[in-house]
């Protein structure tokens, strides 16, 4: 397929893709705690769905959620803090084109509502984890999980927007350094055109001058009394 019609696939799959991590990523946390939630009520009715239950509860419990294993999400948790600050800061005192694309399109309150939103998120992951060993109960662990997952979704929403700012940003210096190239080979153009300009002026000038001095040394030729012979 040549490029023109893979074109609007590209530009329909990009438009799906931003649709689906602004407004439908976040809901997987609060899926997972429905449907668990669900099998856990139903559990004492239905032998299969508690088996179901079980399974995921021993999977989370011993398989994926293991000590070492939550030593290691937590630091991942505080380095997500400090990355989360680092960002804002950065874009804070920043006047780059992306920062004031979002702020002319009034996108500023949605880019901090991603931002505080992480920030929170990933704090009371924080705070569950340190209090993890007491999270014996299937309904706590289960919650732990969601908020675990909803973490995941805002750090990986959030990044998504700080990609798309980079990425205008890069368009930007790429497209101010072409603009500086532009316009140093205009200046150079205009520095030769006013060279030339003064050059040709200059001729003119010494042209002129030229033939005043031969019209006055002939006037003087001219009006020169004539000395006598001897």
């Amino acid at each position: 397929m040549s490029e023109s019609k893979l074109k609007p696939i590209k530009i329909g799959l990009k438009k799906w893709f931003n649709k689906f991590i602004e407004k439908y990523l976040n809901y997987f946390s609060l899926v997972f705690l429905v449907i668990t939630l669900l099998l856990y009520g139903l559990s004492n009715n239905f032998s299969i769905i508690k088996k179901l239950e079980f399974f995921i509860y021993d999977f989370l419990k011993f398989e994926l959620l293991v000590e070492s294993r939550v030593s290691t999400l937590t630091t991942i948790s505080v380095v997500l803090i400090g990355f989360y600050i680092t960002v804002m800061s950065v874009f804070g005192t920043s006047q780059s084109k992306a920062i004031v694309k979002i702020s002319r399109n009034n996108l500023g309150d949605k880019f901090m509502n991603y931002a505080n939103r992480s920030i929170v998120t990933t704090f009371v992951y924080f705070l569950a984890t340190i209090f993890f060993d007491l999270l014996n109960h299937r309904v706590l662990l289960y919650s732990y999980t969601s908020i675990f997952i909803y973490m995941i979704t805002n750090f990986i929403r959030f990044s998504s927007v700080v990609l798309a700012m980079y990425k205008e940003n890069i368009t930007e210096a790429s497209d101010i350094m072409d603009q500086e190239i532009k316009e140093k080979k205009q200046l150079l153009k205009l520095l030769r055109e006013i060279k030339d300009s003064n050059s040709e002026r200059n001729n003119q000038d010494s042209e002129e001058k030229l033939k005043k001095m031969i019209e006055k040394t002939e006037k003087e030729k001219e009006n020169a009394p004539e000395i006598p012979e001897k």
